[in-house]
């Protein structure tokens, strides 16, 4: 046999001719055939097929689960992290993820996969977030009416968008079917009770992205305090200052400008502000009575104000309660066009249009309206 092979494989005949010279008679069975060999062939590893695709590195890694990975934060136009908003996000593996965000305003969703991340906030409307992936909104004529508001005393158009899911109130103002009252009320700051606000349907929006993180805004509009004192002198040399806290915050503290107007911004659902003003006199002045020699700031006068308990000036509350701001009138807000009312009308009259009518005309209304926002 090892002749037979030495035949087939003339390059490995040396060496099996060598091993044909050892074997020995012992090697033979005693019958045919002539000789019996047992044969192990060692087999060489075969080579690893060649890739020339460089080897992933840790940092890849990481890269790759990172884009199976999404981080979502949302903030206000201020910076600060939106608590509680409800979120969702399609997984490029087919599964989701909904939940709130947490008191940093942050949500989170991991993948079996990397790819695209779909992110929506159910409860907004579209018009009231943008951010990383947001697609193009659908047109504000797509809107219908979704449901109608009846005005109570105290309600304020800001205060019922925040009720009905609606950051922006202007959304609510501006559909198309508010035009009536637009028309009526003028400002969407001044309701009276009985009002009925059409409610319109919100716009859908979506965002796409890849896996990583992303950033959202919401776009809120903020209520906006504003009171002009008129009794108050506010200087360079004696500057009033002025301490505001609403019933729902902290103070806000600031300078009162020359032309002693207030204005701030109000956390939402305010109802109540209280205003202090204070002025530090330097030593001869507080010698003289108005302050104290060391100098220090004390509150010389306060209000508190009501937001949103001004009617319209097209109702009796609603003037009394103008005259009253303006120092014409001095009695209760009760609706009823009494001899105090009347007296105070011609008072006023007689101070901005010189004539002693007791009339609530239109001369009187504008005449009015213009110097209580002034």
């Amino acid at each position: 046999m090892l002749d037979s092979l030495a035949k087939i494989s003339p390059a490995s005949a040396d060496l099996l001719k060598q091993a044909s010279d050892k074997l020995t008679k012992d090697w033979y069975p005693p019958s045919q055939p002539d000789g019996l060999i047992l044969l192990r062939r060692i087999l060489t590893p075969q080579a690893a097929t060649s890739n020339n695709e460089p080897a992933i590195t840790p940092s890849q890694l990481r890269a790759l689960m990172e884009k199976a990975t999404l981080e979502i934060h949302m903030v206000d136009l201020n910076k600060k992290p939106q608590e509680g908003v409800a979120f969702k996000i399609d997984m490029p593996d087919g599964g989701s993820v909904s939940g709130k965000l947490d008191k940093e305003g942050h949500g989170r969703a991991k993948s079996s996969s990397a790819g695209v991340f779909t992110v929506t906030f159910p409860d907004l409307d579209g018009a009231d977030w943008d951010g990383d992936g947001a697609l193009d909104l659908p047109p504000d004529e797509e809107r219908s009416k979704a449901s109608t508001y009846k005005v109570e005393q105290g309600d304020r158009l800001p205060s019922i968008g925040r009720d009905k899911g609606f950051l922006r109130w202007q959304t609510i103002w501006n559909f198309k079917g508010n035009a009536d009252l637009r028309k009526l009320r003028g400002t969407a700051h001044i309701l009276l009770p009985g009002d009925e606000v059409s409610i319109p349907s919100k716009l859908s929006r979506e965002a796409e992205v890849p896996g990583g993180t992303a950033e959202y805004v919401v776009q809120t509009a903020a209520e906006v305090l504003r009171v002009r004192f008129a009794g108050v002198t506010s200087t360079e040399a004696h500057p009033v200052t002025y301490k505001a806290t609403p019933d729902t915050g902290g103070a806000i503290e600031g300078i009162l400008p020359d032309n002693r107007k207030l204005e701030i911004d109000l956390p939402p659902d305010t109802t109540k502000v209280h205003v202090e003003l204070s002025r530090k006199e330097d030593g001869a002045d507080a010698q003289g009575g108005d302050g104290d020699a060391s100098g220090e700031e004390k509150p010389f006068i306060s209000y508190d104000f009501t937001v949103g308990g001004l009617d319209p000036a097209s109702e009796v509350s609603g003037v009394q309660a103008r005259l009253l701001n303006l120092g014409f009138y001095t009695g209760g807000i009760t609706g009823n066009l009494d001899d105090d009312t009347r007296a105070a009308i011609s008072h006023f009259r007689w101070a901005k249009l010189r004539d002693r009518k007791e009339d609530m005309d239109e001369g009187f209304l504008a005449a009015l309206n213009k110097t209580h926002e002034s």
